[in-house]
């Protein structure tokens, strides 16, 4: 049944913004339609259902009887039916929409902002008003709604135009009706919003009016509170490319530049080294240029071109602090050598991110000089020639020390270093972490006065210019400043080969504490061959701890070996020098060596030695050595000495409370532990459950001075020596076990399963007793 004239026709466009349209006739005439079929539906008896189906069902009533549905989940079974047949027999046939002038639509945000989809509990159609709340703000044009799953129709304003992005908000009520493929609005979407704001300013201008009209005298008043209020207000002065800001008390508003605007607002501004016309093609100059956008980036972000290189001959490049570089791969070549660093961190917190190469003809590489500097990334530093820098502290591919006002904290990154004799040198930095390669070297890491560190990483082929003397290392810890300038270090992981010296040396004249070596592994240390006069002083330990010589009572403390390995200790005289032992311990307080390795990378090599001595310890006290493997050294296993001091060089005064607890010493050329006191005594030695398999003795004791022991004790199992088990050992109780080789003095009360005799012998009275 359709009604003439519909809702579609009364509210057609209209003339913009007239008030009488539409015509109140056209709204009765409608209006009268809708009231004559609800009377016609109660006049006959209408009846109401929520089902379809249930009105379906039920057919006793006759023909013409009227029926309304209304609730079905169905929307578009809801409607007025009319009863066709007579009674019993027959059906039900729509005839209209149910007759509401206005129906309500949800969107509960089922759609997009753009695409709504909305549910009604009757059909839409156009002879009725749809009223329909906006879940959220459209953000294009056009805009389309789609009720009960139907076909989307396209939302036009009053005046047909689309919704432009943002006409519609949320929470807004539209008001609409269905026009064949659209859903006109009865109002437009900009009308709405002056009529709005039009009669706003009416209302406001009225009431302004009344008042004016009835307090004139308190207009005047108000005029001048107002001026005078005004005369109060004080801004500063207008500038150009200026923002005023309202300070952080709340008080008053400020002049900022868009630099601290971005500051404030912590929003970083982006240079590239196009806007400053940087040559990219690696020949061209391209210093100035590049400098100039590095001064300009101080607290600014800059992104590099892929892969390029700048060429800045002998100039430095000085980056200021709070910049961002975006690096990207690019390479900063330093064409020609100077006297200085080719970059410099000129300021804190600067980061690099992505990879940086720096190859130089000159002798020096990175200046780390202010702090919370990071390249995790990596940095790639290469020198043209090998053995660039000789040597000299001053000229390293990487350095991070003072500023001349404080020392930088908190250095983080990864330094890629190749043919420069001096590594990486950390001069007084508090929290280092770093992850060093280096090839071609002579010091790889040098850590001077620096505390709080982790360094990981590696160092292989030694320097051209290596000589086997003292800071020829892989790494290098001291104290120069004062005592403890250098604790609370970890290296962690560190492969060192090939080092001219020993491949990881704390030392110094002043007190180090703290250092941990977990995990590190050295090869062929001692590389260089020295003056090739011997005895000199030329050395290659694989890690070697002495403290401070120079100073009577001074120890370094706490040093501890975990998981260490060492391999192959190239040997220049094997007959006279202690200094190529595995683990090398003098003048150390609380030193602990966990599971140490030191062995011959092919063991099937029977001409080859692993080392001079495994473990060498002297002037030390609280030392524990834990499960060793000792494989094939020279001379002794574990070798506890004195070295004799004079008046200048103090090596110190005791060797005092050791332990060796299990692990296995494996043919060594002398014996799988030596205890040689010269005019010390020394004092609670013990070895306990450690295994030595060959070698000319197990235990070796001797005294060539007015030395001696106290409370030094053994337990042992040695096997196939050539010459005694044990020797000296008179004052030593015992408890061993193995072969019985030579006579074995041990203290009365000492016990010996003998193994290859098959009995168990009890020493008493000088004797030993078999029981």
């Amino acid at each position: 049944m359709a009604f003439s004239p519909n809702a579609e026709t009364v509210y057609a466009d209209g003339p913009f913004g007239s008030p009488l349209q539409p015509a109140k006739s056209e709204i009765r005439a409608l209006l009268a339609q809708y009231e004559n079929v609800i009377s016609a539906f109660t006049t006959n008896g209408g009846l109401i259902f929520t089902l379809k189906s249930n009105m379906d069902s039920v057919l006793t009533h006759g023909p013409a009887t009227m029926a309304w549905v209304i609730g079905d989940p169905v929307v578009g079974n809801n409607g007025v039916y009319q009863k066709l047949g007579v009674s019993g027999t027959g059906s039900w046939v729509r005839r209209a929409d149910l007759p509401y002038s206005f129906i309500i639509a949800s969107d509960a945000g089922a759609g997009t902002p753009n695409a709504i989809q909305a549910t009604t509990s009757i059909p839409v159609s156009s002879s009725a008003l749809v009223m329909m709340g906006v879940f959220e703000s459209n953000t294009a044009s056009p805009v389309t709604v789609s009720f009960n799953g139907g076909s989307a129709l396209t939302i036009k304003t009053n005046t047909g135009s689309n919704i432009v992005a943002g006409g519609l908000t949320a929470g807004m009520i539209v008001l609409g009706v269905v026009s064949g493929s659209t859903f006109r609005l009865v109002s437009d979407q900009v009308s709405a919003a002056i009529v709005a704001a039009a009669e706003a300013a009416q209302a406001a201008a009225q009431a302004a009016q009344a008042a004016a009209e009835t307090a004139a005298s308190d207009a005047e008043v108000a005029k001048a509170a107002a001026e005078a209020a005004a005369a109060g207000v004080s801004l500063p002065p207008v500038a150009a490319n200026r923002m005023l800001v309202d300070n952080a008390a709340g008080t008053a508003r400020e002049s900022k530049t868009f630099a601290e605007v971005r500051k404030l607002l912590r929003v970083a501004e982006q240079l590239t080294p196009e806007m400053y016309d940087v040559p990219t093609d690696g020949v061209t100059p391209a210093y100035v240029a590049l400098q100039a956008l590095f001064t300009a980036a101080e607290g600014k972000i800059v992104i590099m071109p892929r892969e390029v290189t700048f060429d800045i001959g002998s100039s430095v490049l000085s980056i200021k602090e709070g910049t961002t570089v975006f690096w990207n791969g690019c390479t900063v070549r330093r064409s020609a050598a100077a006297n200085n660093y080719a970059i410099e961190i000129d300021g804190a917190d600067v980061t690099f991110v992505g990879a940086l190469y720096h190859t130089s003809a000159g002798d020096r590489g990175l200046r780390i000089r202010h702090s919370n500097f990071s390249c995790e990334d990596g940095v790639w530093i290469t020198a043209d020639a090998a053995g660039t820098g000789g040597g000299d502290i001053l000229r390293d591919a990487v350095r991070i020390d003072t500023n001349g006002a404080a020392y930088p904290k908190n250095v983080r990154g990864r330094f890629y270093i190749t043919n420069f004799d001096m590594g990486l040198c950390s001069k007084g930095c508090e929290e280092l972490f770093a992850y060093v390669k280096a090839r071609t070297y002579r010091t790889a890491v040098w850590l001077r006065d620096t505390t709080h560190a982790e360094i990981r990483g590696s160092a292989k082929i030694g320097s051209p210019n290596n000589l086997g003397k003292p800071g020829e290392n892989g790494i290098l810890i001291e104290s120069v400043a004062a005592d403890y300038s250098s604790r609370d270090i970890q290296i962690v992981g560190f492969v060192v080969e090939d080092s001219g010296e020993h491949a990881n040396r704390v030392g110094g004249q002043k007190i180090v504490a703290d250092v941990w070596f977990t995990r590190c592994r050295t090869k062929n240390t001692g590389a260089a061959d020295g003056t090739g006069v011997e005895p000199d002083d030329h050395g290659g330990c694989g890690f070697k701890v002495l403290g401070p010589t120079s100073v009577l009572g001074a120890y370094h403390q706490n040093i501890h070996f975990i998981d260490c390995v060492v391999e192959d200790i190239h040997m220049v005289d094997f007959t006279t020098d202690q200094n190529f032992a595995g683990f090398d311990i003098g003048k150390v307080i609380g030193c602990t060596v966990v599971n140490p390795i030191v062995r011959r990378s092919d063991p099937s090599d029977g001409a080859a030695f692993s080392c001079l001595n495994g473990i060498e310890i002297y002037g030390s006290q609280y030392v524990q050595v834990t499960n060793p493997l000792i494989d094939k050294p020279y001379q002794d296993g574990i070798f506890f000495f004195e070295n004799a001091s004079t008046a200048e060089v103090f090596w110190g005064q005791q060797n005092w409370y050791h332990t060796v607890v299990g692990g296995r010493v494996f043919s060594p050329g002398k014996a799988g532990v030596h205890v040689r006191p010269v005019n010390l005594t020394f004092r609670r030695i013990s070895i306990q459950g450690l295994e030595v398999e060959g070698g000319e003795r197990g235990l070796h004791y001797e005294v060539t001075g007015t030395g001696g022991q106290v409370l030094c004790s053994a337990e042992l199992t040695c096997w196939n020596q050539t010459v005694e088990t044990v020797t000296g050992t008179s004052t030593w109780p015992l408890k061993m076990s193995g072969t019985f080789q030579g006579a074995n003095a041990a203290k009365n009360g000492s016990t010996f399963n003998d193994d290859t005799n098959a009995v168990f012998k009890h020493r008493k009275a000088g004797a030993w007793v078999s029981l």
